[in-house]
């Protein structure tokens, strides 16, 4: 059986605003069409983490392969999948109505990547939640980059005394990044304690970070004296993300960050 050698068609990188490090936990995987018409070109399909690569099959080392007959391919469609449970909590995804699946396609016609939804029913048993559509004859480069982007939600910390800090005479957060925050509005937890709650003035992108806001509060010591102290305030997580079912953010997303002191 004769070698062969692999030359490298292109590269498809998927990236995600959420994570410090870029990469989308996302799977692909090449519906039976177009692993049959891939099979059939000598085209190899070799994934890593945060990206897949094609590669066109030669029977020489020396042998350059003929992209532009790999252009003839026509559209090469992969199911889009992730098997972290919270993705579809950080990412912004638009809603989708039965029956439909959510399609990137690299159209000409778009700037980047074209979104649209197509009638289409996905493998139930994949879980894909989106179909990646390439037009071969628009692929004239060796790098494709598809990026999903956080969801933007308002952030809501909830400073609550727990009984270390003495008499609480002032408190304020300030942010680096330049957000704002309304507040603190006293509120009580279904638990009966008390929290102060600060609200971002406005939605901000959900986004791991070392730096995050901090929390500056005045106090009144044993001595009754006066007393300042900075704490720095966790990042939110992707797993306290709730929705407003009524007031003037109707159908935005927030984020609880729940701070004891």
């Amino acid at each position: 059986m004769a070698e062969l050698f692999y030359n490298k068609w292109f590269e498809l990188k998927l990236s995600h605003t959420y994570f410090k490090h870029g990469k989308a936990p996302v799977s692909i995987i090449p519906t039976r069409e177009t692993k049959m018409n891939l099979d059939q070109n000598n085209v190899l399909i070799k994934q890593n983490d945060g990206s897949f690569t094609l590669y066109k099959a030669a029977l020489d080392e020396a042998e350059q392969a003929n992209f532009t007959e790999l252009k003839k391919l026509g559209v090469l469609r992969f199911l889009l999948s992730s098997e972290d449970p919270y993705f579809y909590y950080y990412t912004d995804l638009p809603d989708q109505k039965p029956g439909e699946i959510l399609t990137f396609s690299n159209d000409i016609n778009s700037i980047g990547w074209g979104l649209s939804f197509s009638i289409s029913e996905p493998p139930s048993d994949l879980n894909s939640f989106a179909l990646l559509s390439i037009d071969t004859e628009e692929v004239d480069t060796d790098l494709l980059i598809l990026t999903f982007n956080s969801r933007k939600v308002f952030i809501k910390y909830y400073i609550i005394n727990s009984g270390n800090a003495s008499e609480i005479t002032a408190m304020n957060i300030y942010d680096d990044n330049g957000m704002n925050y309304n507040g603190p509005v006293e509120e009580s937890l279904p638990n009966g304690q008390k929290a102060y709650v600060f609200t971002s003035s406005s939605l901000q992108s959900l986004q791991q970070m070392d730096n995050g806001p901090k929390l500056k509060i005045a106090y009144l010591n044993n001595q009754t004296q006066n007393m300042t102290t900075e704490l720095p305030l966790p990042t939110p997580s992707s797993k306290e993300i709730n929705i407003y079912n009524d007031g003037p953010n109707k159908g935005q997303f927030y984020c609880q960050v729940f701070v004891y002191i």
